[in-house]
């Protein structure tokens, strides 16, 4: 179940001030919510799904150990890197965002189409990705899943308070702090693990 919790909390801090979130914001509002927030979660859904199969097939291909380490401190290792790289990543970006919401509305399927090439390799998904490498991936798909959503809901409903209250530079710090903290956290218990 703290695969299910991790998920949640690191997919959803990685959505906070992304362009998914934008699209949603421009795209999203003035929509009829039944039929775009069904689209957005079955959309979600099996983003995340494809995600956590691809982190799976990795955790199989790797053989049980290497050396003195273990396929899970290798994995650990490798997982911890991926997240400091996108605490680089999104720290680098902060500030570079294209705020203007002042495009043509698109179709519910443009838009939801829209919402998947945008997300297909975004940090959310690869998160799921590295996280299902190590936990149960029915965990962590769910867990991705409702913290991609819930992040999206909050788009959809309150966006546009939230960027009065909170700016994308400063919700890009956050996420950013957090894949650093997660990043050397997984290093260093991929460390200190027993072999």
């Amino acid at each position: 179940m703290s695969a299910f919790f991790t998920a949640l909390v690191l997919v959803f801090l990685a959505e906070l001030g992304d362009k998914t979130q934008l699209i949603v914001l421009s795209h999203g509002s003035g929509r009829k919510a039944l039929p775009t927030l069904f689209g957005l979660l079955v959309t979600i859904a099996i983003l995340m799904g494809l995600a956590v199969t691809v982190g799976g097939v990795i955790h199989t291909i790797i053989p049980p150990t290497i050396g003195p380490l273990s396929r899970d401190q290798i994995l650990g290792i490798i997982a911890g890197a991926i997240f400091l790289v996108f605490a680089v990543i999104t720290w680098r970006d902060i500030g570079e965002e294209d705020d203007d919401a002042d495009t043509p509305p698109v179709s519910l399927f443009a838009f939801l189409t829209m919402f998947f090439v945008a997300e297909l390799i975004d940090k959310s998904s690869l998160s799921a990705a590295t996280l299902a490498t190590s936990g149960h991936p029915v965990w962590i798909w769910a867990g991705a899943t409702v913290g991609e959503f819930g992040a999206v809901l909050l788009s959809y409903v309150a966006g546009n308070a939230l960027r009065r209250l909170i700016s994308a530079k400063q919700m890009h710090q956050l996420g950013a702090f957090a894949f650093l903290v997660v990043g050397v956290a997984m290093i260093t218990t991929a460390l200190w693990q027993q072999s």
